[in-house]
């Protein structure tokens, strides 16, 4: 599991960080299933700890004029994308 991890991540870990990362999972899943013991039958969900309202308003699309500006400025461009170099590779 960590050389996935690590793989996917694209980190290279000597076999020391690989054993040391493999303890740090192991504790944080320990923790994870303590929690998961825990009663809260009964307790709503807390997903701020002061009650807030915040304004909102109408969602409507506004020309910024930035996306032209932007287009020109690229090294190459395709029907009004960017042309950029890939950067994810595919899995060995």
């Amino acid at each position: 599991m960590i050389d996935k991890l690590a793989r996917l991540a694209l980190l290279n870990l000597k076999e020391d960080e690989k054993r040391k990362l493999q303890e740090d999972i192991e504790r944080i899943l320990e923790h994870i299933n303590q929690l998961k013991e825990v009663d809260v039958e009964g307790i709503p969900p807390t997903y701020h700890p002061e009650e807030m309202t915040i304004p909102l308003r109408e969602d409507e699309p506004v020309d910024s004029g930035v996306a032209d500006s932007i287009i020109q400025q690229a090294p190459e461009i395709e029907d009004k994308f960017i042309i950029v170099e890939r950067v994810v590779r595919d899995e060995p």
